[in-house]
C-alpha cells in the first residue's frame, strides 16, 4: 500500500461527485452559493459564471501527513480513490435500477452510502465531530510492517501546511493531528483486503434496521436540483412509534437526486412499543428503499436542510435552486 502521490490540491469532496452536480453543458464548472442568512436561507453565487470543480471543495496539502521531496508527498489519495474511483458510475446505475423497479440495488446503495460517509470522515469542517465519532479507532495498532512504518510518519511526519489548514478551517492543531491518524487507522488495507472503515459501515447495516429513500427529480425545470453541502451531508432527527428515536443522514446523489438513510436501534424500537423481543432479532439488518419522484416540497425541505447545516457554501447545478 502506497502512500506516496503529487497531488497537492486534495479534495474532500471528490470531483467525480462534483461533476454530477456540473453546470449543464460545462462539467468542468459549479455554481458556488455562499451561506448569507442561515434563518431565512439565503445564499448568493460568489461567480455568476460557475466555479472550477478542479479547485472547489478541496485545500492545498489537507491530508498531507509527510513529505518524500518537493514533489512527492504522504498523504491518503491512493486511499480515496478506493470509494472515489466508481462513485459516479455506480450513483448513476443506482438511478437508472431504481427508475426501472428493479430491486437488486444493495450493492450500489452501500458503495453511495461509503463514498458519503468517507466526505464525513474526510471532512475538515467536521474534525470536532468525525474525533467523537471515530477516534476511538486511535487505540488499535498495525501488526503489519508497512503499516507500522506509515504509522510512525503519520505522528511525526512533516506538516508545513498545518498552520494554515488550522487558520482556515478553525481546527485546533492537536485535533488535527488526531484526524489524520483517525483516517490512517480507519482507511489503511490490511493484508485481507478490508479496513475499519467498512467494518463499522458492515457493522452499522446489520445492527440497525434501515429505511432508504431516494428523491429524483426528472422534471424540465432547470432549478429543480439537489443542493451539495460543503460539509457532505445532513443529519436530522426523527421520532418513530411510542417515541423511538432515530438518526436520518441526507446525502447528495446528483444534481437531480438525494438520499436519506434512516437508522433505528431495533432494540429500542421493540422496547417503546412493547413487542416480543425476537422482533428485534428479525428487524435488524432489515433494508427498506422507497423511490420518490418530482415531489417538489421534498426538494425544498432537502435544500434548506442542506443551506441551514452547511458551513459556508452550498454547491448547485443552478445559481436559482429550488428552496
Amino acid at each position: 500500500m502506497s502512500l506516496e502521490s503529487e497531488t497537492k490540491n486534495q479534495h474532500f469532496v471528490s470531483q467525480a461527485e462534483q461533476r454530477l452536480n456540473a453546470i449543464p453543458g460545462q462539467c468542468g464548472l459549479i455554481y458556488a452559493l455562499k451561506l448569507v442568512d442561515r434563518e431565512s436561507h439565503s445564499i448568493r453565487p460568489t461567480n455568476r459564471a460557475g466555479e472550477s470543480i478542479r479547485r472547489s471543495l478541496s485545500a492545498q496539502d489537507l491530508f498531507t501527513f509527510d513529505h518524500i521531496d518537493e514533489k512527492v508527498r504522504l498523504n491518503f489519495e491512493t486511499l480515496f480513490q478506493r470509494y472515489e474511483q466508481n462513485v459516479g458510475e455506480r450513483s448513476t446505475a443506482l438511478l437508472q435500477k431504481l427508475q426501472r423497479g428493479e430491486s437488486e440495488i444493495k450493492a450500489e446503495l452501500l458503495d453511495v452510502f461509503a463514498a458519503k460517509l468517507l466526505n464525513f470522515a474526510r471532512n475538515p469542517f467536521c474534525v470536532r465531530r468525525v474525533l467523537n465519532t471515530f477516534g476511538a479507532v486511535t487505540l488499535h495498532r498495525f501488526t503489519n510492517q508497512d503499516l507500522q512504518g506509515a504509522y510512525e510518519r503519520v505522528l511525526n511526519g512533516s506538516r508545513s501546511q498545518e498552520a494554515t489548514v488550522c487558520a482556515r478551517y478553525s481546527i485546533d492543531p492537536e485535533d488535527y493531528r488526531r484526524w489524520l491518524h483517525t483516517l490512517f487507522m480507519l482507511l489503511s488495507i490490511t493484508a485481507d483486503d478490508r479496513n475499519l472503515f467498512e467494518q463499522t459501515i458492515k457493522r452499522i447495516f446489520e445492527s440497525y434496521k434501515t429505511h432508504v429513500v431516494v428523491g429524483h427529480f426528472t422534471t424540465s425545470a432547470p432549478d429543480d436540483v439537489c443542493l451539495l453541502s460543503d460539509r457532505g451531508f445532513n443529519e436530522l432527527p426523527v421520532e418513530l412509534s411510542g417515541g423511538t428515536s432515530a438518526t436520518m443522514l441526507q446525502f447528495n446523489v446528483s444534481a437531480r437526486a438525494f438520499v436519506s438513510f434512516t437508522f433505528c436501534d431495533p432494540n429500542e424500537f421493540v422496547a417503546n412499543n412493547h413487542l416480543r423481543p425476537e422482533v428485534a432479532a428479525h428487524a435488524a439488518g432489515q433494508l427498506s428503499v422507497q423511490r420518490v419522484e418530482n415531489n417538489l416540497e421534498l426538494l425544498r425541505s432537502y435544500n434548506r436542510h442542506t443551506i441551514y447545516q452547511c458551513a459556508e457554501r452550498v454547491f448547485s447545478a443552478s445559481s436559482t435552486p429550488l428552496l
